[in-house]
């Protein structure tokens, strides 16, 4: 059993560890193809990520102001109420010394954009309550001549008027007010 010397015998990687150049490739073109795939749904998932928090900080800021205003139209007297225009209402308050409160939408020159305010009476300029609202719709039910029953009105919230850039998210709010002091 003499081994001839022109034949060698390959025993096989002994002990070595590793990848070759084709596995190397063919996962890079693996992970290529995956990561193809996914770009559309990673984009997606973020986008909707800053569409969902521009419209909660947008309708957190809404629901804030319509509370706001809703705890001062509550505690207007029957005699100072006046709703100037449409977006517009002005009253007597009986809760506080500030005497006349203002509510009204104002152009804040960008984008068509414009604040909710509250001005009292012979205080100028008026606080900002909110920003990037879209419009402020005032109505009343009235029984005659000189008595409201309720005060209704509406606040809209444009989300991209407010700064997201995200989208155009329109956050509708509605309530009717029954002041205590009619």
């Amino acid at each position: 059993m003499s081994m001839h010397p022109s034949r060698v015998y390959y025993k096989g990687r002994q002990g070595l560890s590793g990848f070759t150049l084709i596995e190397m490739v063919l996962s890079l073109v693996i992970m290529g193809i995956i990561a193809t795939a996914g770009w559309p749904v990673i984009t997606n998932l973020v986008k909707s990520m800053l569409i969902y928090d521009q419209t909660s900080l947008s309708a957190d800021e809404g629901s804030w102001a319509m509370n706001r205003m809703s705890q001062e139209l509550r505690q207007a007297s029957r005699d100072g109420l006046l709703i100037n225009t449409s977006n517009e209402i002005t009253f007597n308050s009986t809760a506080t010394d500030e005497g006349t409160i203002r509510f009204y939408l104002k152009d804040n020159g960008w984008a068509g954009g414009k604040d909710l305010m509250r001005q009292v009476a012979g205080v100028t300029p008026g606080d900002i309550l909110a920003r990037g609202m879209d419009n402020l719709v005032f109505t009343y039910d009235t029984a005659d001549a000189n008595t409201v029953n309720y005060v209704g009105f509406e606040l809209t919230v444009n989300s991209d008027l407010a700064g997201g850039g995200a989208g155009n998210v329109i956050v509708p709010f509605r309530t009717k007010i029954y002041p205590r002091n009619f």
